[in-house]
């Protein structure tokens, strides 16, 4: 592909991100962040290992949309101490 048609795609892509953006359906990973309350690196691991959805732009930056968000922070279940039972001591249960 040449350069000047490769620029003009990326222009117009960046435009349509942008576009998105301000209809906050779509968000930065720094605005993810914010949302979800976790650190950038935090965010960074559970992308590379596919824990939350997302997309990249021409330039490589990582967009999510708040619905994919939210779907990750509601499927995050935390267990109350009386539904975790105790480690098995196997020293005691070998013979």
């Amino acid at each position: 592909m040449k350069p000047n048609i490769e620029n003009k795609i990326n222009r117009k892509l960046n435009q349509i991100l942008k576009a998105l953006e301000e209809k906050e359906d779509v968000i930065s990973s720094e605005a993810a962040c914010k949302y979800l309350f976790i650190s950038i690196n935090t965010l960074y691991t559970l992308t590379s290992q596919g824990k939350i959805s997302h997309f990249k732009s021409a330039g490589n930056k990582i967009y999510f949309t708040k619905s994919q968000l939210d779907e990750w922070a509601k499927n995050r279940k935390v267990l109350k101490k009386c539904q975790i039972s105790k480690p098995v001591n196997k020293t005691n249960n070998q013979k």
